[in-house]
């Protein structure tokens, strides 16, 4: 990923010098000629020469990337593009305000040197030649970044339309579209960047009990119902600051930051008996939903599989206890005498 990021800063500042506007198959583009050693594309990149059309970018793009427009690069590309995309627009701005306050110094240089020179060391002429000089090189280079920035902000609607694309799509691909969750994929990144920085939690994971025999006596229609059902008392027991996923099928995980044993336990039970109580309604019958539970705290393994497993496996004690109760995967020393059987032996509090 760092090479991805030092390439992808490497592309946007290509493309700021030569005026491409920051469109997302532009960057696809650039970053496949930087990236590539094909020397067919980087003569046609190059062949394109400062401030192309975007017609001619595309034509390139058809030629050689006709990929670039579809979802999966679109989704490859998007954490890198959008975080330099910022970078690259405050820079363009940046660099406009300072290169017009550059023109008006080199303006009034130019006008004060028209005056007579005194001392007879330099003519006046000589000094408004260099004046002149400098003036051009200043004007040119405003008049090529004006147009960089012209250009920008023709593109601006387009930009932010793509911007909040690429968000939602990053949404969308994160989210379990069932249940409004996380979804796996977004629960073992979350997993993984937290073990990566060494974060404390407690890792909660619960399936919902005799799920299938649900599914056989009710029909699927009203299994996904009870599975709706069981993501809103997951919300609802547990704090804003707890990350929740659907991790598949009927089983769900809750991330507890900060949190000793003792206390994901408590949540645990929270959850449990909020689930227990909630039944859900088919026709004029009330239908018993129970969830089993399993905790482990990440302080204890290295990796996210480890502490997953151990998890699955205080989950998996849950079930073969009789289900409908919590079990925890902790040290005995990190619990209280009061918990120790509880998170054991999982029997209900």
């Amino acid at each position: 990923m760092g090479r991805a990021k030092h390439l992808g800063h490497r592309v946007i500042a290509i493309m700021d010098r030569v005026g491409v506007a920051p469109l997302v198959r532009n960057y696809h583009l650039f970053y496949t000629c930087v990236a590539n050693s094909d020397p067919a594309i980087r003569k046609a990149v190059r062949d394109l020469g400062r401030f192309p059309s975007q017609k001619e970018i595309d034509r390139v793009i058809d030629q050689f990337c006709p990929e670039a427009n579809d979802s999966y690069t679109m989704r490859t590309h998007q954490n890198i593009f959008l975080g330099t995309l910022d970078e690259f627009v405050q820079r363009l701005k940046k660099e406009g305000v300072e290169l017009s306050s550059f023109n008006d110094v080199i303006g009034r240089v130019t006008n004060s040197l028209a005056q007579p020179a005194g001392g007879g060391r330099l003519t006046q002429d000589v000094l408004s030649k260099i004046a002149e000089i400098l003036s051009e090189a200043g004007n040119r280079r405003v008049v090529a970044t004006e147009s960089l920035l012209r250009q920008l902000q023709e593109n601006r609607n387009e930009v932010d339309a793509l911007r909040s694309e690429l968000i939602e799509l990053r949404k969308i691909a994160n989210t379990d579209s069932l249940t409004g969750l996380a979804n796996r994929r977004a629960f073992d990144d979350k997993l993984s960047q937290l073990m990566g920085q060494k974060t404390h939690f407690v890792l909660l994971l619960a399936d919902l009990d005799h799920f299938k025999q649900i599914n056989d006596e009710h029909g699927h229609a009203f299994g996904d119902q009870v599975l709706k059902a069981a993501a809103q008392v997951l919300r609802k027991s547990m704090g804003d600051d707890i990350f929740l996923a659907r991790t598949g099928g009927e089983e769900f995980a809750a991330i507890v930051p900060d949190a000793s044993p003792d206390q994901a336990f408590r949540i645990a039970e929270r959850l449990r008996l909020s689930m227990q109580a909630n039944h859900v309604r088919k026709n004029k019958e009330d239908v018993a939903v129970t969830i089993s539970v399993g905790l482990a705290q990440s302080r204890s393994f290295a990796a996210s599989n480890d502490v997953y497993e151990a998890a699955d496996m205080a989950l998996y004690q849950s079930k073969h206890a009789g289900r409908n109760r919590v079990s925890g995967h902790v040290s005995a020393n990190e619990i209280t005498s009061d918990n120790r059987y509880r998170l054991y032996s999982g029997t209900d509090s």
